[in-house]
């Protein structure tokens, strides 16, 4: 099995009204948190001006992790129904989204504008 990470962000984000007083994250080893199988990918980007991580893992799960408050936004997003191998996170106009790609073998697109932390 391959697993394939893709991400395309830039650090640190790029700064937004919004985001100028907000907190720094934190740079530490700590886990944010924690799927119910192996992680298979990784991806930074900005929801509404926070910085955040999108994990995809081998319980077939996607979670947003605010790399600020270090907590899990909202609960764990469903629809793949086998390994998560790919996320990506970026903007479709204005809005932010996360792609993944799945072993089932669809690649889903999430709103991620209701995460608000």
């Amino acid at each position: 099995m391959v697993i394939v990470a893709l991400g395309a962000a830039s650090w640190p984000p790029a700064k937004s009204p919004s985001a100028s007083n907000s907190p720094k994250p934190t740079v530490t080893t700590e886990p944010l948190g924690h799927h119910g199988d192996a992680v298979g990918a990784v991806a930074v980007g900005q929801v509404n001006g926070r910085p955040v991580a999108v994990t995809g893992s081998w319980d077939h799960t996607v979670r947003v992790w605010d790399l600020t408050t270090r907590k899990s936004l909202g609960p764990p997003m469903t629809g793949h129904t086998n390994t998560v191998g790919a996320v990506a996170a970026g903007q479709v106009n204005g809005r932010p989204v996360a792609v993944t790609g799945s072993l089932d073998g669809t690649v889903r697109v999430w709103d991620l504008s209701a995460y608000t932390g």
